[in-house]
């Protein structure tokens, strides 16, 4: 009998990590919608908390300190968040989209939250339901897109501290759309569908420059364009 070949791995010992490096305390809450539960910027990391409509703002820098039971805390009126996102260009800018249908925009100060964050700098108006996705432009500052539980898909310029509407994209999905992905150079984006498509859109025409079939599962599909390798995931 041959001898079996032993494993390169055998002798390999994981590190626990310490206390010290950790983030303790966070009592996570849900989105509502399929959606990254932790989003992270060089300052800063995003998550929803426990209570309804809410998000915790932690700084990179607190690790080891336990949360506070009554962290400060960015509060939507009890209003369902569904998606949000870092701005590429600013990290003290928050982006979120709720039940509703508004968008919004939180101005998050230096250090983090010291007491709620109640009231957004800008407001994004002009969908008529569910807002369920919102990601911005990485290329292309003050730019962001939106899609609502309609498939509508909207683009809107930020700079003047206020939302508002560029265009109305026609792009045709024939189901909810379930995550959006821009490339590398902010010319074009990716979605996913439940109608088990991937579609790559060129915003500047407003068309759908290439359609795949996406995987075939009962789950929703999420994209992810790998923008350096310039591959969709």
């Amino acid at each position: 009998m041959a001898a079996s070949k032993g494993s390169k791995y055998r002798f390999l010992l994981g590190k626990e990590f310490q206390l010290r490096e950790c983030y303790q305390g966070l009592r996570l809450g849900r989105c509502a919608t399929d959606t990254d539960m932790l989003k992270v910027n060089t300052e800063f990391f995003a998550c929803p908390w426990s209570d309804e409509g809410t998000l915790a703002i932690v700084p990179l820098s607190a690790k080891g300190a336990a949360m506070p039971e009554e962290p400060a805390l960015l509060r939507n009126d009890r209003v369902p968040i569904l998606d949000f996102a870092w701005n590429p260009f600013n990290n003290h800018v928050l982006a979120t989209s709720d039940q509703t249908g508004q968008g919004a925009l939180w101005n998050i100060p230096e250090g983090g939250l010291k007491s709620d964050l109640v009231a957004p700098s800008a407001q994004m108006i002009g969908h008529t339901a569910r807002l369920l996705h919102i990601s911005w432009n990485n290329r292309v500052e003050n730019t962001l897109i939106s899609i609502d539980s309609t498939k509508v898909v909207k683009l809107w310029d930020v700079a003047g501290g206020a939302g508002v509407e560029k265009a109305k994209l026609s792009v045709a999905h024939k189901g909810l759309v379930t995550s959006v992905t821009w490339n590398n150079t902010g010319s074009q984006f990716a979605t996913s569908c439940q109608d088990k498509k991937l579609r790559i859109v060129d915003p500047r025409s407003d068309s759908v420059v290439a359609e795949v079939d996406d995987h075939s599962g009962s789950k929703s599909g999420r994209a992810c364009w790998l923008r350096q390798l310039k591959l969709l995931l």
